[in-house]
């Protein structure tokens, strides 16, 4: 059977989680976002100003939607929606770390515009291009930033956080973890595996990275209310 003690924290974790969601949906939210056409560039501050939203909205829908899973006891659907949140939190972790590099001097402007682009963007030009005609940076084409050394960096600022996106991560893949160790508990007094749906063996780790992810952007988010201006009057 499934450890007591693991379900119990799984649902520690959850309901932090659930607490930390309720104030981030309480960020109201911008229905249209516009700049003037002879404002210092204005096609960065318009990707930079939706960017940051769009991803306190995906973040809302990942958040919501893995404590929703989770209560349904469908914990491999949960653990891999909050692998998708925390890759999220990991380039919004890495974007605020070059802003307060720029702001400090650590970092130059014109690298910190291009990771800009390539976090709003990437290859994703039409849009842009169609508001901007013309205008710098909108018709350069940008790589789209790789997650995995973010995440990487995210993950190495605690072990605890390291060890449970690995077991989670494990859980994700279609291999033993992610089938027949997720839907059974072992019998070891039959020699067999029940189909029990007592799967609290494993989503304590699910429930601490939530936890842990949603409390990483809603820091992230109160520094990026002052670091976004800064860095466009930098830009100026």
């Amino acid at each position: 059977m499934a450890n007591s003690n693991n379900i119990e924290q799984s649902s520690s974790h959850f309901e932090t989680a659930a607490s930390m969601l309720e104030s981030l949906e309480e960020i109201p939210i911008t229905k249209e976002f516009g700049v003037e056409s002879n404002s210092c560039n204005p096609a960065l501050l318009l990707n930079t100003s939706v960017w940051n939203q769009s991803m306190l909205l995906r973040v809302r829908e990942l958040g919501n939607a893995s404590i929703s899973l989770w209560k349904q006891n469908r914990l491999v659907s949960a653990a891999i929606l909050t692998r998708c949140l925390l890759e999220t939190v990991a380039l919004y972790y890495h974007i605020k770390t070059i802003l307060e590099d720029v702001s400090n001097e650590k970092h130059p402007v014109s690298s910190a515009v291009t990771e800009l682009w390539r976090a709003g963007r990437g290859r994703n030009r039409r849009n842009l291009n169609l508001l901007f005609k013309n205008a710098p940076n909108t018709t350069q084409k940008y790589e789209a930033l790789e997650l995995d050394e973010f995440r990487k960096a995210l993950t190495q600022k605690s072990e605890s956080l390291k060890y449970s996106y690995s077991e989670l991560s494990e859980y994700v893949h279609p291999n033993a973890p992610g089938t027949s160790e997720a839907y059974t508990n072992p019998n070891q007094e039959n020699l067999s595996f029940v189909f029990d749906g007592n799967f609290g063996h494993f989503s304590h780790n699910t429930g601490y990275v939530l936890e842990f992810g949603l409390n990483m952007f809603r820091q992230c988010w109160l520094e990026m209310e002052g670091l976004i201006p800064r860095f466009m009057e930098i830009c100026k």
